[in-house]
């Protein structure tokens, strides 16, 4: 026995949060250990297999493209080089479901003779000509450009110039980082970027606050840390962990965005072709089963979702849910709901009381959102 809820409201059509994921399908090989194979030879030869995930996708990408939006993704990827696929971007942004996209990834330049002209000639081409399209296509307010990929401090010299070059060159498009500055950018070389991106375990809200306070984002993400008791996607994590992450660890703690790095890194020669069990690879590295890997192939290529990428929109959905409360909230401040209203978006304590310590209870989560639901339906 089951039970359906069906609630006199809409969620979006597009994330409720500012997402910034990749969509870049490789195939991605280990050894017996769960550590990345040193054969290049191999990688090569599983990338270029017709038969293969990789290339199978390739006649689908409309299909893909579709497939992420319903999960809330926008087909893109941190680290591309050249154009966007501007046939998807915009048909996303006709069906209303276009999130932020980017328009190209940039690192800096080192104090060497020579390095800055290098670095002009060879970055801002593809960042340009990007800026042009989607300034063209009227969707340049959805860019952002990412860069310096989990950089150390003793780079942020060079990061600061890279940045000034940026400012000129693409006006008016938010540079994003996750370079290790803690500080999110106060009293920092890197003040004059836009959003900071920490790992989760050192996303800190006091210092968010400051950083938002000078005009800046603080974002968060996961990779293949933290783990523990973390909220992550790993295989052998709760599945709960990433409804958790997206719903209400965010509602409570506020980031002002979500990175990842990829979704398809297949390990699978093949794809699934029956089921329920399948032999479908979903080994990443030593103790992080099922990282960058959330999505998989069916037969001739056919997009296939995990429980760690439903768990994923499922989370957004609480989010966009909090997000109702809050409008009715601030449309009804004393209203006689408004009270427990600020109780539910606080996110109640057996629900989660800490990052690490929070409950995979499903009845605690759907009794949360259930009430979230009546307040949104409610007269106020």
């Amino acid at each position: 026995p089951f039970v359906v809820r069906v609630n006199d409201f809409a969620v979006p059509r597009a994330s409720p949060l500012p997402l910034a994921v990749t969509y870049n399908p490789l195939a991605y090989t280990t050894n017996s250990s769960g550590k990345v194979a040193g054969d290049a030879a191999e990688v090569v030869a599983r990338n270029a297999d017709p038969e293969g995930p990789v290339q199978l996708v390739k006649s689908r990408l409309g299909e893909w493209a579709d497939f992420l939006a319903d999960h809330y993704l926008t087909m893109d990827s941190l680290y591309h080089r050249t154009n966007q696929n501007w046939e998807v971007l915009t048909k996303l942004r006709d069906d209303g479901r276009l999130g932020i996209f980017n328009l190209g990834y940039w690192d800096y330049f080192k104090d060497e003779p020579d390095a800055e002209r290098v670095w002009r000639e060879t970055t801002l081409p593809y960042l340009k000509a990007n800026y042009a399209k989607a300034k063209e296509l009227g969707i340049l307010d959805r860019a952002y450009v990412y860069g310096c990929d989990e950089v150390e401090t003793n780079f942020f010299g060079n990061i600061r110039k890279c940045v000034e070059i940026l400012r000129q060159e693409l006006p008016g498009v938010p540079i994003m980082t996750t370079a290790y500055d803690r500080n999110f950018g106060v009293g920092s070389p890197l003040g004059d970027i836009d959003a900071f991106v920490p790992l989760t375990i050192y996303y800190k809200p006091d210092r968010a606050a400051v950083a938002r306070a000078e005009g800046r984002q603080v974002w968060w993400y996961i990779c293949c840390g933290p783990n523990g008791s973390w909220a992550n996607g790993f295989t052998q994590h709760p599945p709960i962990d990433l409804r958790m992450l997206m719903g209400a660890q965010t509602v409570r703690m506020r980031p002002d965005g979500f990175l990842y790095y990829e979704v398809t890194m297949w390990n699978s020669r093949r794809p699934i072709t029956r089921g329920p069990f399948t032999d479908w690879d979903v080994r990443s590295y030593a103790d992080c089963n099922g990282d960058g890997c959330w999505t998989a192939v069916g037969p001739g290529g056919k997009p296939l979702s995990t429980v760690q990428l439903e768990n994923f929109r499922d989370g957004l959905e609480d989010y966009a849910y909090a997000l109702a409360v809050e409008k009715k909230l601030a449309d009804h401040p004393y209203g006689p709901s408004a009270n427990r209203a600020k109780q539910l978006l606080a996110v109640p304590r057996p629900l989660m009381d800490t990052m690490k310590n929070f409950s995979v209870d499903p009845r605690r989560l759907q009794a949360w959102r259930d009430e979230m639901a009546d307040l949104i339906e409610r007269e106020w």
